[in-house]
């Protein structure tokens, strides 16, 4: 686990970006798992400088976009990150992407997503993640002492005090290749603080994930 101090995303963005870029530019298959809140004009500026560096189109398109975690709704409804993707610009073109919404059930929709999820999984050469951190030591859609920190499917979805949520589990986010995980402001102080200095259960702090991956970068503001 690689801690950046760091003021700014722009050296998060750059590193993730040029990571993907030297994937797609050596005909790697690249799955990007990107996610939502204060990281989507994070992921927009990434994809534009992917854009810029990668002018093939059968490059581009080894490139397949999805979510670590999405909000359970209608298609295209306000609260999907998917759908805020979108709004703030997100270049979609050219690429695989790969929704987790689909207008069906909870249940039917997080078992869609797990299978199209194990099949991305396999045929990707590579799996780059992007996360965001809570301030409850969360990550992706698993929050602290949730039935998602126990599941042992590929994707959980599951009723929460704010959202119905889809995520990806620590069985699948352990598959990950590269992370880069963006921290900042004074609320997440704490839980940095734990990520860096204990040794926690993953029910007890989610994010703690991060330590079993085979490349985990923490960008963060937070010492």
């Amino acid at each position: 686990m690689n801690f950046i101090s760091t003021k700014m995303p722009d050296r998060g963005i750059q590193d993730m970006a040029s990571y993907i870029v030297k994937l797609l530019k050596t005909d790697k298959k690249v799955l990007w798992l990107v996610c939502g809140g204060s990281n989507i004009p994070y992921s927009v500026k990434a994809m534009g400088i992917i854009r810029s560096e990668v002018v093939a189109e059968s490059q581009l398109a080894n490139l397949t976009i999805s979510l670590t975690d999405e909000r359970f709704g209608p298609v295209g409804f306000k609260n999907s990150n998917w759908q805020q993707l979108i709004e703030a610009g997100f270049d979609f073109k050219g690429l695989n992407v790969m929704p987790v919404l689909i207008g069906k059930s909870l249940e039917e929709t997080t078992r869609i997503f797990g299978e199209n999820m194990r099949t991305a999984i396999q045929n990707a050469d590579s799996i780059v993640a992007q996360f965001g951190i809570g301030a409850d030591g969360h990550i992706a859609g698993i929050l602290p002492d949730s039935l998602a920190a126990g599941s042992k499917e590929t994707a959980y979805g599951y009723k929460t005090p704010q959202f119905e949520r889809i995520t990806l589990t620590f069985m699948t986010l352990k598959k990950i290749d590269a992370a880069f995980a963006f921290v900042f402001g004074e609320s997440k102080r704490e839980s940095i603080r734990k990520l860096k200095g204990e040794a926690l259960p993953l029910n007890e702090e989610p994010c703690q994930i991060l330590k079993q991956l085979e490349e985990a970068n923490i960008y963060s503001d937070c010492g």
